[in-house]
């Protein structure tokens, strides 16, 4: 059998390849009008789709910077759409997709981290929270991150605060929060936290 140029072959999956990319651009932007259309739950269906489309190819495509990008992208919308549905366990598990792709996706760590919130994992939000705000961020995105983990921060420390975990308290309120709290249970916490000029009671 004879062998084809070097040259028709790169062709070939050059070919190949614009075919994903175009295959996965479509079904994004169908994803998207049901986004807008807020039709989230067919919107997931598409994201899905588009996401599996770019690592159809044969071949390993785990470094690839567009497919990995289109990956990305997909799964992180996705999870904005649990969240709009309310499903912030699915939203975990999309944005935890988009993540492991992309550890500095800034986008998927602020959704997983909000979602952590909703579900009451305070720590964790507090590390995904941390983590966004630690990239490159406009000053608008950065405001509303860090509106965020402090409300992650003041969480916790309500917890740790009813919990009686003076080491935990003491570090998240060297975090800096603007925690208030009054319960006759927390008042040895709250006079450390007063002492420490943190908070007043």
């Amino acid at each position: 059998m004879e062998n084809k140029p070097e040259s028709e072959e790169q062709e070939q999956k050059q070919e190949q390849e614009r075919r994903v990319v175009a295959e996965c651009e479509r079904l994004k932007a169908l994803g998207t009008g049901k986004f807008k259309e807020k039709k989230y739950e067919e919107a997931i269906k598409y994201y899905d789709a588009a996401a599996d489309v770019i690592y159809s190819a044969d071949g390993d495509t785990s470094s690839d910077p567009t497919r990995l990008s289109y990956y990305v992208v997909c799964k992180s919308n996705a999870a904005q759409c649990c969240i709009n549905l309310n499903d912030f366990e699915g939203a975990i598990g999309y944005a935890s997709s988009a993540i492991l792709k992309d550890p500095t996706n800034a986008k998927a760590l602020y959704r997983r981290g909000t979602s952590f919130m909703a579900t009451t994992r305070f720590d964790s939000a507090i590390d995904d929270l941390r983590s966004c705000i630690a990239l490159t961020l406009d000053p608008g995105t950065k405001r509303d991150v860090e509106k965020e983990l402090k409300n992650a921060i003041n969480k916790c420390l309500n917890d740790s605060i009813i919990a009686g975990d003076l080491e935990k308290t003491k570090s998240l309120l060297e975090e800096g929060s603007d925690f208030s709290y009054r319960n006759q249970k927390g008042n040895s916490f709250l006079m450390l936290a007063s002492q420490q000029g943190h908070l007043s009671i």
